[in-house]
C-alpha cells in the first residue's frame, strides 16, 4: 500500500514536471513570436520614418534649398545630405 502511494506521488510529480516543461516551452514560443512581431513592426515604422526624411531632403535639394535648411527640417546629418546629393547626381 505504501509502495502504491509512493508510486502515485512520484508519478504525479513527474506529470507536473512534464506539464510545467511543456507549458514553459509554449509560453516561450508565444513570447518569442510576439516579440518578433513587435520588433518587425517597430523596424518597419522606423524604416518608413527614415525613408520619409530622405524623400523630403531629396525634394528640398531639388528645389535648391540650403543644406542647413534641409538638415534643420529633416534632422538628417550633413553626411547623409551629401550622400543623397551623390546618389542623385549618379
Amino acid at each position: 500500500m505504501v509502495s502504491n502511494v509512493t508510486e502515485a506521488i512520484r508519478k504525479s510529480r513527474m506529470e507536473g514536471i512534464m506539464e510545467a516543461e511543456i507549458r514553459g516551452k509554449l509560453e516561450g514560443k508565444l513570447e518569442g513570436k510576439l516579440e518578433g512581431k513587435l520588433e518587425g513592426k517597430l523596424e518597419g515604422k522606423l524604416e518608413g520614418i527614415v525613408e520619409g526624411k530622405l524623400e523630403t531632403a531629396r525634394k528640398m535639394l531639388a528645389k535648391n534649398m540650403s543644406v542647413d535648411l534641409v538638415i534643420e527640417v529633416t534632422g538628417l546629418s550633413e553626411q547623409q545630405i551629401r550622400t543623397i546629393r551623390k546618389e542623385d547626381i549618379h
